[in-house]
């Protein structure tokens, strides 16, 4: 609904949607963890300026499905672990929809970095790409925007790089 509705279409039920999505971002099921940090995406994406006033609920639920701890019984069993690592990547690419869509709504300073330490994605391959691609087209547009003023970030992104051509 937020990808092909949007917020014209759903009126003043869209923040009741997105409230929603939000609630199911720290999900203890990676499936529903993934389909709601997809739908974040989607709502930074699709969302025009109706994302501003649900930015901070949006942003605070994909750091939680980021940094969701892995319990003992998702480490005991492979297919768990990548259903985990699945849900972790829709998080990483759904802060980087937030910074390539609506950078004007949050603190820049503090998101990319944090979205930097995140890459690069190693278990969905199509969000993988899409996030290489704008990690790509960021540097080349405005370098100081993925290295910082300074460049501090700089050693980082050779890191990522480096993964990202060392991985098919």
């Amino acid at each position: 609904m937020v990808e092909y509705l949007g917020p014209d279409f759903l009126g003043p039920v869209y923040p009741k949607i997105v409230e929603q999505i939000c609630s199911n971002a720290n999900s203890k099921f990676a499936a529903i963890r993934q389909a709601a940090v997809y739908g974040i995406g989607m709502v930074a994406q699709h969302g025009g300026a109706a994302f501003q006033p649900l930015s901070e609920l949006c942003l605070n639920s994909v750091k939680t499905a980021i940094e969701f701890p892995m319990d003992s019984k998702i480490k005991e069993k492979k297919s768990k672990q990548s259903q985990f690592f699945h849900a972790k990547d829709n998080a990483v690419a759904a802060l980087g929809k937030v910074l390539k869509y609506q950078n004007t709504a949050c603190d820049m300073n503090i998101l990319v970095p944090f979205w930097l330490n995140q890459l690069p994605l190693t278990h969905d391959m199509e969000e993988a790409q899409t996030q290489n691609a704008f990690l790509a087209t960021s540097i080349l547009q405005n370098p100081t925007f993925i290295l910082g003023a300074q460049y501090e970030r700089l050693e980082h992104f050779v890191g990522i790089l480096g993964e990202i051509c060392s991985k098919k």
